[in-house]
């Protein structure tokens, strides 16, 4: 568990903020395809 949650604060903290930063929105469409079609085991929220 300490393993995994030292992965998690490095994306949190690392990963997520570096890519806020540096991925323009044709990136971040790209992201979101990529999601779409590997899916995903959650639930989106509902709007």
């Amino acid at each position: 568990m300490a393993m995994l949650r030292d992965h998690i604060l490095k994306e949190q903290d690392g990963v997520f903020p570096a890519a806020l930063a540096n991925l323009d929105t044709e990136e971040w469409e790209a992201v979101e395809k990529v999601r779409a079609e590997a899916g995903t085991a959650l639930s989106r929220p509902s709007a």
